[in-house]
């Protein structure tokens, strides 16, 4: 499975379902493509939560 640099913070980027739900499965951040998201319901753009733009979320292993 590819990854994506998404403001340096690297992501899955799934291309097949069966890719989704890896990803899904994995826990780790991910960027659906835009055909998936939709049909499984989840957001396409990231930064956008329940019509709320909540920006990047903080990394938790982040200690800075």
């Amino acid at each position: 499975m590819k990854t994506l640099t998404i403001e340096g913070v690297t992501v899955l980027a799934p291309e097949t379902r069966e890719e989704l739900e890896e990803a899904v499965d994995s826990g780790q951040p991910f960027q659906p493509p835009a055909d998936l998201a939709e049909e499984y319901g989840l957001p396409t753009d990231a930064h956008v939560v329940d019509g709320e733009d909540v920006g990047v979320l903080d990394d938790p292993n982040d200690q800075e």
